[in-house]
């Protein structure tokens, strides 16, 4: 009786133990299954969170890229209604100094020829000079010196001159004066930019 007392509390039996270790294996193989296929998806969301800094990182450069381009645009809108306006005015300026030529020349008599009213004293000498003066193109600020504005030949001959004075040709015939602000900074960096 002994013996079999014995036997029966050596514990489990061989084939149970076998059953009992095949069901672990199974539990291990479907546990390495998920942790590889666990695995597998962190790898994709990697991928997916790097290529989504990548997309984030292009998109922030073409919004700077856009945003630079606006202050550009903006910068020649503004030089635009600058030289409107400038062609305005000097259209204003010129119909009323033809005006004011037309209502200062004398009307000669008819019969006396133009020696005769100059020996009387009877003919005004007005005459028509036409010459540069530099208005900066974006704020209309008219080029000077010495207190009193600066008359000259050429187009050449002023924005020589004014580039000597620290102006800065904007190409296209357009001038920028020295001063400070956006638009005149804007329009002097964008000869530095490299067309795209």
């Amino acid at each position: 009786m002994r013996l079999r007392t014995l036997g029966r509390h050596r514990g489990k039996a061989p084939a149970r133990l076998r059953a009992e270790l095949d069901r672990a294996d199974c539990t291990l193989i479907g546990l390495a299954t998920e942790v590889d296929a666990l695995r597998a998806e962190r790898n994709q969301l990697e991928r997916q969170l790097d290529q989504a800094g990548i997309d984030l990182s292009g998109a922030l450069d073409d919004l700077r890229a856009a945003k630079q381009l606006v202050r550009h645009l903006e910068a020649l809108v503004h030089l635009r209604d600058q030289q409107i306006d400038d062609l305005t005015r000097k259209v204003d300026i010129d119909v009323k100094a033809e005006h004011v030529i037309a209502a200062t020349q004398p009307t000669p008599p008819a019969a006396a020829p133009v020696a005769a009213r100059r020996r009387q004293g009877g003919v005004m000498t007005v005459r028509l000079v036409t010459c540069i003066v530099l208005d900066c193109t974006l704020c209309g600020t008219r080029l000077e010196g010495d207190d009193r504005v600066l008359h000259f030949d050429t187009e050449e001959e002023a924005t020589a001159y004014a580039t000597e004075s620290g102006w800065t040709s904007l190409g296209g015939g357009r001038i920028a004066c020295t001063r400070s602000d956006p638009a005149h900074d804007d329009a002097r960096d964008a000869l530095r930019v490299p067309a795209a």
